[in-house]
């Protein structure tokens, strides 16, 4: 008796359209009432034994929990009190996915659909709090979700045959949607919180990311606080690896260093000598024509007349301590190459024809 009266209830809850009203107090109420989120999805998630649901519900929900949580605003519970930040992501991991038919689910051995349910709102989630939240504990504990959480997560099931599709090349694809890398180094940048989305940028060497993704980080090193920018050196120099397969990716990478030059003057790039620094090894075991493309660049940024007084000799130290570095660990004849550059504004003052570098 007890069953049948609430499936009646259940079914009266439906006929009535309280499942479409939960869905849309997602959206309406969630930026300003973060609870709101998580009491209707355990609402949705407890109708569902009672009474049959439309089949669109789960992607519904879905997608009402993701716009909802891209518009948090900083002043948001959710991204001032940690404990409001675990509750909301805790939902979304639990309660979401038994919206899914069960069949769906991946309660078998190496399911992912209900990871890959909760993957959207959830990254919406971190981005916002990596992004918007004045609390460093909540950018913390955001990262550690993704880098250690999500990530980690994510590689255990690519690991099992029975996973559907490239899930790693899905998650990469979704961070980038979500905004999670500029948010990472948006105006809250922290060092130790980029320190600690390092699996985050594994993962997207692994998945070949581009150059164009990894261009926030080397405007990181230029224009950031020297601990954030040296951080972001350490990810950039680690993304963009070492072998073949990332030879397009420096390339690439050394292009948005030359375009960051042409848009804001040699003054503001030399303010990342020390990232530099830090980015130089990368290059000296690349293919002579990148190598040299480094080295030119170097080159350049010691030729500048345009050194902020303060800072000249210091930067000047670096970027010649960071270019010797650099020819030592080269070939014999990657220096001759070096020498020769350095050597070609003599040589036009001296009006001595000069081969294009």
């Amino acid at each position: 008796g007890g069953s049948a009266l609430l499936h009646s209830l259940g079914c009266g809850v439906v006929e009535a359209g309280g499942d479409v009203a939960l869905l849309s107090a997602i959206t309406a109420f969630t930026p300003h009432c973060p609870r709101m989120l998580p009491a209707a999805l355990a609402l949705l998630a407890r109708l569902k034994p009672l009474a049959p649901l439309p089949a669109t519900t789960a992607t519904t929900a879905l997608t009402a929990a993701a716009a909802a949580l891209k518009q948090l605003p900083a002043a948001s519970p959710a991204l001032r009190d940690p404990a409001a930040f675990d509750a909301i992501d805790a939902c979304l991991e639990t309660e979401l996915p038994k919206l899914l038919p069960r069949r769906e689910r991946g309660d078998e051995p190496g399911g992912d659909a209900a990871f890959r349910a909760s993957l959207a709102a959830r990254l919406e989630l971190i981005s916002a709090a990596v992004g918007r939240s004045p609390v460093l504990t909540i950018r913390l504990r955001a990262v550690r979700r993704l880098a250690d959480g999500a990530v980690s997560r994510a590689k255990g099931l690519a690991s099992v045959p029975a996973s559907e599709g490239d899930l790693l090349a899905d998650l990469a694809a979704a961070v980038c949607r979500a905004g999670v890398l500029a948010a990472l180094l948006g105006p809250l940048a922290h060092e130790e919180v980029l320190r600690r989305a390092a699996p985050l940028f594994a993962l997207l060497r692994e998945q070949d990311a581009s150059a164009a993704q990894l261009e926030p980080l080397w405007a990181s090193c230029a224009f950031k606080p020297a601990a954030v920018a040296q951080q972001a050196a350490v990810l950039l120099r680690d993304a963009v690896g070492s072998g073949p397969r990332c030879n397009a990716l420096r390339g690439g990478l050394l292009e948005a260093m030359a375009d960051c030059c042409a848009a804001h003057g040699d003054c503001s790039v030399v303010g990342a000598a020390p990232s530099l620094a830090t980015i130089a090894p990368a290059f000296a075991s690349s293919p002579a024509p990148l190598a040299h493309r480094f080295t030119l660049l170097l080159v350049r940024l010691l030729a500048s007349e345009s050194l902020p007084a303060a800072t000249a000799a210091a930067t000047t130290a670096t970027l010649r301590a960071t270019l010797v570095g650099h020819l030592r660990a080269s070939p014999l004849t990657a220096r001759m190459a070096a020498v020769s550059a350095a050597c070609r504004p003599l040589q036009r003052l001296c009006g001595i024809a000069v081969a294009a570098p």
